[in-house]
């Protein structure tokens, strides 16, 4: 409302969520597409400002937003990897980074270690989640010694807890 009766009407990053929401609870449409219409120009949000604006979508539980936004951190996802944030995510959240196609990664390798790291990150609380987060892993685009070593789980430090796990043992097979 402080938006519509102001006279400079400018759209900030921090305001554009609750906005959205209310254009959207106020069936304004035009109000709705312009701030969609902001959200999708990649010109105006760049990839770092895309997940500052995902991870208040968040805090929204506003899943539209969170959807569009993970499309457009294409080249920073190794780094989203890297954050306290990524294994601080639910399990569905994560399912949804992982399967996305547009990511910036050397290979699928990355991906694999992405769900390792969250996985290893509260094993004893995540280890039920394993073949969810490991389906999610496009295991065909991974070079074949690579599964071959995964198979055999010699030398595999840390992994070795996840490769112990007899479904994965056959889901590699």
């Amino acid at each position: 409302y402080r938006w519509m009766v102001s006279k400079t009407k400018k759209v900030e990053r921090q305001g554009l969520i609750p906005m959205l929401i209310g254009a959207e609870h106020l069936e304004m449409e035009q109000l709705e597409q312009q701030c969609l219409n902001l959200i999708t120009n990649s010109k105006w949000f760049t990839e770092d400002q895309a997940y500052l604006l995902y991870k208040e979508a968040r805090k929204w539980k506003y899943e539209k937003v969170q959807t569009l936004m993970m499309k457009q951190c294409k080249r920073i996802f190794l780094t989203i990897v890297c954050s306290r944030d990524f294994v601080e995510m639910d399990k569905d959240e994560v399912v949804k980074w992982l399967q996305l196609d547009n990511i910036g990664i050397n290979s699928e390798v990355d991906v694999f270690y992405a769900a390792v790291r969250w996985l290893l990150h509260d094993w004893q609380g995540r280890e039920q989640h394993l073949m969810d987060i490991m389906k999610c892993i496009r295991f065909g685009l991974l070079p074949p010694w690579r599964i071959v070593n995964l198979r055999k789980n010699e030398n595999t430090g840390m992994l070795q807890e996840l490769l112990l796990n007899q479904e994965l043992q056959k889901y590699l097979e």
